[in-house]
């Protein structure tokens, strides 16, 4: 069995279109986008990321980095006590009012990823979609996401694969390259990680493609 995503039915009014100078804007509200591919694709990295992880137990202890307004936390919530960490505030506040909303018991605070406020080797699993790419001191990242984990934990990497098709799809929300905030490539990620856990899937979107034409990837790990 594998863990599955749920796509939310929260409002609306909580996934808003960045504004004209936001520096931070919340990808989130693309969940709720008229544009169907652009839905289909963000949906599609969620539901096929948390499909890789094989540790369904109940009663986990589940980790989400950079939980931007907690898309993800429903989902994760049905195998446990969820903790959600992001740097941003005006972020943590929405993820707040959602699980709220719908009686979630989680626990949310801002923290970076190179600091998490947790003890070691805590966690049975940990997600980090679309986060690492915005991270420059990778190394101090993966440590810090070893630290908590549980030896055998399980833990969740998604990352675009930047070429010409993730270029374009940014343009569509209205945003340029250089605003994003990403510092470090995919490639260079993917050698971070593998210093760190034992990779034991790699997925890209979409599939059918071959890598040079794809959006996304992610990756399934093990700490040992």
């Amino acid at each position: 069995m594998r863990m599955q995503f749920i796509e939310p039915t929260f409002k609306r009014k909580y996934f808003v279109p960045p504004r004209e100078g936001d520096d931070l804007p919340d990808a989130s509200w693309a969940y709720y986008s008229s544009n169907p591919i652009i839905r289909a694709v963000y949906y599609a990295r969620l539901r096929q990321s948390l499909g890789m992880v094989e540790n369904t137990q109940r009663n986990q202890k589940i980790l989400d980095i950079g939980t931007g307004s907690g898309v993800l936390i429903p989902s994760l919530a049905r195998y446990g006590k969820v903790y959600a960490v992001d740097r941003e505030e005006k972020f943590l506040a929405k993820a707040r009012a959602l699980c709220a909303r719908y009686s979630i018991p989680s626990i949310i605070r801002r923290a970076d990823i190179l600091a998490l406020p947790f003890r070691d080797s805590i966690f049975d699993t940990i997600t980090c979609i679309s986060i690492m790419e915005h991270v420059q001191d990778l190394d101090k990242a993966f440590t810090e996401i070893r630290r908590v984990m549980k030896k055998g934990g399980a833990l969740v990497v998604g990352v675009p694969i930047e070429k010409f098709l993730v270029k374009s799809i940014f343009s569509l929300f209205g945003l340029q390259q250089e605003k994003t905030g990403h510092c470090s490539h995919y490639t260079i990620i993917e050698q971070k990680l593998r210093n760190y856990f034992v990779a034991k899937k790699i997925k890209k979107i979409p599939s059918f493609l071959p890598h040079s034409l794809s959006l996304y990837k992610m990756y399934y790990c093990i700490k040992e």
